[in-house]
């Protein structure tokens, strides 16, 4: 049975690679023939494809790239305080543009205008070594 499936494969493939080779042997003689052009008569009265734009002398426009806002660390909360890029801060202090309006006890949030952000500590991980006053 194997012997006889092998056989029809090998059959199919030449069979096959013989009508592969046919169409690609028509592609080819069609991409040889030559392409009617369009004449230069008919494209000098074509409409110019670019647009020259004009610029207005009355108006004026300014491009001001907004700064780029690093992203803020919150790194511990102490009484009321949070650690946030390396020095403490409390509720209305200034944070690269942002007022720290709440400090809670597992996160902080941030205003700037209609913006606001919210920093979390790390929720607890377990497998950690913690060490106990007197032991």
């Amino acid at each position: 049975m194997k012997r006889v499936m092998i056989m029809i494969g090998i059959v199919a493939t030449f069979a096959f690679s013989d009508v592969a080779t046919q169409a690609i042997d028509n592609m080819v003689t069609q991409i040889k023939e030559p392409r009617k052009g369009i004449a230069l008569k008919e494209l000098s009265s074509t409409p110019d494809p670019f647009v020259a734009v004009k610029k207005d002398a009355n108006i004026t426009s300014i491009f001001v790239p907004k700064a780029k806002r690093k992203d803020l660390v919150l790194g511990g909360i102490v009484n009321h305080q949070a650690y946030i890029d390396g020095s403490w801060h409390k509720e209305d202090d200034n944070i690269s543009g942002y007022t720290l309006k709440y400090v809670g006890t597992r996160g902080v949030v941030l205003v700037d205008g209609e913006h606001i952000k919210r920093l979390f500590l790390h929720k607890k991980r377990e497998g950690l070594i913690t060490m106990k006053e007197g032991e």
